[in-house]
């Protein structure tokens, strides 16, 4: 018979084995968007999104949330870059939408909405501000032609409630 002090050693020993086995799952990262969390990317392309997270360099991030439903694929990127030098900087970004923009209020400053013409999509939309350093743009894409969930005037309004949360966790 075995004593109790050896028992109390095994279960250590047993306890310490799993705890250092199951470290690295506990220790995984997931990406995380800053301004917007998968949830919400979840409900404005209406599904469960997938978030891939890029730095392609030090000044800017880009979130991408991805929705696909058999053929459709519904995308929802989120760019933000800081800019050193406003004025001209920001000009470059506010450029994207040439003469077919249209002006946001209260969103972040000089924000604007405008077609995206991202080939390989049926609607797509842009809106391009600034909140202090940061410029921020936004595109809101579907493949699908005909879609309940993504029609252009609900394209419009699901980028419109992102902008107001983006701009509204970068001040």
């Amino acid at each position: 018979m075995r004593r109790p002090e050896y028992w109390r050693k095994r279960a250590f020993q047993l306890a310490l084995a799993l705890l250092v086995t199951s470290l690295p799952a506990a220790c995984q990262t997931h990406a995380v968007c800053p301004w917007i969390n998968v949830a919400t990317a979840s409900g404005v392309l209406g599904g469960e999104a997938t978030l891939s997270l890029t730095n392609p360099s030090p000044t800017v991030t880009t979130c991408r949330f991805d929705y696909k439903s058999g053929e459709e694929v519904r995308e929802l990127t989120v760019q933000i870059t800081a800019m050193t030098d406003l004025g001209k900087d920001y000009a470059l970004f506010k450029a994207m939408c040439g003469g077919d923009a249209t002006p946001l209020r209260a969103i972040g400053n000089e924000a604007v909405m405008c077609p995206d013409n991202n080939p390989g999509t049926a609607h797509s939309e842009r809106v391009v501000s600034r909140v202090r350093n940061s410029a921020f743009v936004l595109r809101l894409s579907t493949t699908a032609k005909s879609s309940p969930v993504m029609t252009q005037d609900s394209i419009e309004e699901k980028l419109r409630f992102v902008a107001e949360l983006v701009s509204g966790n970068l001040f």
